[in-house]
């Protein structure tokens, strides 16, 4: 009773907004992702499996819908880890419509966040890739019960490179070779997160990091595809 007063005083004092288009939300649907209902039936989630050139990946949205832009950047370049919440509302809804299983066959699975350097963490005070690879470990471990999933960094980034957003294709290809080292005998079925595919260039160069290193099997999980 007393946390239903609190929230209800909270709502009046400060009206919880959509994190794209800053609307009052009203339903507990609305509150429930921070975007207003507008805004939710404008994200189309996929229900496919899409394929690299190393692994396949599952993609929860599009990356040129402006609602799905707007909540990575702010998570991302706002530094406002409060935009994870859409996320966990749009990665619970892809897994509720997911019809597929085949993607994830083997019975254990090590969750890979692609890494930040250092510097770029500690500048910007986490590791985004990590707080949506939380999110995909809740989901995985509802729809496959019956599977071992854990997350572990066993990658790092041992050089700092330019944002691959201020690149072209040719570019992001040569930019960001080299940039990862994985743990000696990195055994086991990975699963490569990262917030957006654009051009595959960093879950390809993880990928291959991971199979010099020893890996099996290989997948990938973003937010967005371009």
């Amino acid at each position: 009773m007393l946390t239903k007063i609190t929230n209800f005083l909270l709502d009046l004092i400060f009206p919880p907004l959509c994190i794209a288009c800053r609307k009052h939300l009203e339903t507990k649907q609305e509150k429930a992702a921070l975007l207003c209902a507008k805004c939710l039936s404008s994200i189309i989630i996929y229900n496919q499996i899409f394929y690299s050139e190393n692994f396949p990946f599952l993609a929860v949205s599009r990356y040129d819908s402006p609602i799905v832009r707007k909540i990575i950047h702010t998570l991302k370049y706002q530094k406002m880890t409060g935009a994870i919440t859409p996320i966990k509302y749009l990665i619970k809804s892809y897994f509720e419509n997911l019809y597929f299983k085949t993607i994830f066959e083997e019975d254990e699975w090590i969750i890979v966040p692609i890494p930040l350097h250092k510097k770029k963490e500690r500048k910007r005070g986490f590791n985004q890739a990590f707080l949506i690879a939380e999110v995909l470990q809740k989901n995985l471990q509802i729809s496959y019960p019956d599977k071992k999933i854990k997350i572990e960094t066993v990658l790092q980034k041992n050089k700092t490179t330019k944002a691959q957003a201020e690149l072209n294709l040719k570019e992001r290809k040569i930019n960001i070779v080299g940039t990862f080292k994985a743990k000696e005998k990195t055994e086991g079925n990975f699963i490569i997160v990262d917030d957006v595919f654009t051009s595959g260039a960093t879950l390809n160069e993880a990928a291959k990091t991971l199979k010099k290193a020893g890996a099996n099997k290989i997948a990938g999980f973003v937010i967005a595809k371009t």
